[in-house]
């Protein structure tokens, strides 16, 4: 399936040439997956999404690989295989033991739990998944920060992979941090919850994108006005990100 190179070029202009690394932060306001059958995807390239954290009821809780070349760290178990924990500063790699959708031909589901077969995720406190994907014939490494403080709950708090092909990653490795952290205290919107429109307040932005907890892109803007209008909307949760920053907000 063909992917949109341009947008991981568009991703690196933003950093230091130096730091190699596209990071996503949530920190202030970490993705929740919960209740009823909630997705959220998470895609570098355009196009479909690469991976997605999945959660059936509480019962079954996956980090899921979509697209061919796509994998997680993880341990081979009756059904896929159960994502391993990694600690910060943990080495992503060819060595690193990977399970995924080239196995099985078809989406492939890593297991952060499982009733009664997996359950080391929950309660474990804020962790690394180890990932790997293919773009154009090359593989990239990555990781993302999660936390299962309970079955039904999953928390975000970040992802990055990187942007050099075939180059090894650390979990937790931001790339230049300074950058993100300013970045990420910059944007902010309001009222959140939006019915009608939404005010947003980040400078010298250019496009706006928002996206729902798909990951399909439900809105772009080019030099955007510090007013939207979200009204046509459907209600739920979507993620605004300009200037290299994502944050959430709610439709009702």
């Amino acid at each position: 399936m063909r992917k949109l190179f341009t947008t991981l070029l568009a991703l690196v202009a933003t950093l230091s040439v130096s730091a190699q690394v596209v990071y996503t932060g949530f920190e202030n306001a970490p993705v929740v997956v919960s209740g009823d059958n909630m997705e959220y995807a998470i895609n570098f390239m355009g196009g479909q999404p690469e991976f997605m954290l999945q959660n059936y009821y509480g019962e079954e809780v996956f980090f899921g690989c979509f697209e061919p070349g796509t994998a997680v760290v993880s341990t081979p178990a009756d059904y896929n295989a159960n994502v391993n924990i990694l600690s910060a500063n943990t080495q992503i790699d060819p060595n690193s033991e990977f399970h995924g959708y080239n196995e099985v031909e078809m989406p492939f589901f890593g297991i952060l739990y499982l009733d009664g077969q997996h359950t080391a995720w929950v309660g474990a406190g804020r962790k690394y998944v180890g990932f790997k994907f293919t773009n154009a014939g090359q593989t990239y490494y990555g990781w993302a920060e999660l936390e299962l403080p309970n079955a039904a709950t999953i928390k975000l708090y970040g992802y990055a992979y990187q942007s050099t092909p075939n180059t090894p990653i650390v979990a937790g490795d931001k790339g230049n941090a300074s950058i993100n952290d300013v970045q990420e205290n910059t944007i902010s919107v309001y009222p959140n919850p939006v019915c009608d429109v939404l005010n947003v307040n980040v400078p010298n932005a250019e496009t706006l994108t928002i996206t729902n907890t798909l990951g399909q892109r439900v809105m772009e803007i080019n030099n955007p006005a510090t007013q939207i209008n979200v009204s046509n909307l459907e209600n739920g949760v979507y993620f605004l990100r300009v200037n290299n920053q994502t944050t959430k907000f709610i439709k009702r």
